[in-house]
């Protein structure tokens, strides 16, 4: 019995933002790190109320999108306005790899070198500390901008 009927216990599909992030990373081609950005998504700004919008995350194609949809529903409709979720802002202090990877330019491999000279140096004051990192240059401190934010 698969996960999916047991989330199930009926006909209907379960909702989206209900589900795990290994339960995401089970549907095909969705993979660990676009699962862990979709359900980071939705802690953050809440359920997706598009297939559009869902769309608009990095990571997810026409391919995922479609095997996401296929198994899966959307919440019911809210009146919020929807939410950019294109690249969120991320405090390189509290982030994993996978989180840092929405920022313009920075890999899984270069994520982890962030994570890894936060644990051994210490947390970073400054955005712009982020250059003391080995391959972290001005030109991706500068693509990142704003998209990094140092919070207590």
């Amino acid at each position: 019995m698969s996960w999916i009927s047991v989330a199930l216990g009926s006909s209907s599909l379960p909702e989206l933002h209900q589900l795990s992030v290994e339960q995401l990373d089970a549907l095909p081609g969705v993979g660990p790190d676009t699962a862990l950005a979709i359900v980071v998504s939705i802690q953050e700004h809440g359920p997706f109320r598009s297939w559009e919008e869902l769309e608009q995350l990095e990571g997810v194609g026409a391919g995922v999108l479609g095997a996401i949809r296929a198994r899966t529903q959307l919440a019911p409709e809210h009146s919020a306005p929807i939410p950019d979720r294109t690249r969120p802002v991320v405090n390189p202090n509290l982030a994993t790899p996978a989180m840092l990877t929405h920022w313009p330019g920075v890999s899984i491999h270069t994520g982890t070198r962030i994570v890894d000279y936060r644990d051994e140096n210490g947390f970073f004051e400054h955005c712009t500390d982020l250059i003391r990192v080995p391959g972290i240059g001005p030109a991706t401190v500068s693509n990142i901008g704003e998209r990094c934010k140092i919070t207590e």
